[in-house]
């Protein structure tokens, strides 16, 4: 079975996000960096859905979706079925980053860092999990595909909600197209044999 999770926060990703050189690290930020990763973990309510869809060409059989862009025909290339998904750490890192930005924006600029982290090792996780299950079938899985990379469109992050009823773990878009929470993923993963 499998279950949605975060199993690390890690820290040097963190820096990263917040744009931090590959140089000395001054130790009081790597703490809070810390801190707030703990905060952050503590207050995150990780929730994921999945589903498998037969492919037929780059559309979805059962569906009215066809995956647009150069770019996700050549990841499709030889798949036969795939993989959506869509994740979130919840509404309460939402509300807690609403809450630091009014009081403190660096400490809130770093949970936001922190939260990006997280969301990253959830669906890494699920990834994982998903890999373990279909190699167990004779299968490989390829890396994620989310909607806006290379040539794919934004605009299909709509279909694929609603295709994966996203809204039961409480994932909706805005009418500009931005998902809320805004720290959840949607992704497309191929199978091939």
């Amino acid at each position: 079975m499998i279950t949605p999770r975060i199993t690390a926060v890690n820290p040097w990703e963190v820096l990263r996000y917040l744009g931090a050189g590959q140089g000395e690290t001054p130790a009081e930020l790597l703490e809070t960096v810390r801190r707030c990763g703990a905060e952050l973990q503590a207050a995150a309510r990780p929730k994921a859905v999945w589903r498998f869809f037969d492919l037929k060409g780059t559309t979805l059989e059962g569906t009215n979706l066809a995956l647009t862009g150069q770019d996700i025909q050549r990841h499709l290339t030889d798949c036969h079925q795939c993989v959506l998904m869509a994740a979130t750490l919840g509404a309460d890192v939402e509300q807690l980053l609403m809450h630091v930005q009014v009081s403190d924006m660096a400490r809130a600029l770093i949970l936001d860092s922190c939260a990006s982290a997280a969301v990253e090792n959830l669906c890494d996780n699920l990834e994982a999990d998903l890999r373990t299950q279909v190699e167990a079938e004779g299968c490989y899985l390829t890396d994620r595909f989310s909607p806006g990379y290379g040539d794919a469109p934004l605009s299909c992050q709509g279909p694929l909600l609603s295709w994966l009823e996203a809204r039961r773990i409480g994932i909706s878009l805005t009418a500009g197209g931005l998902m809320l929470p805004e720290k959840s993923v949607t992704a497309l993963i191929a199978l091939r044999f």
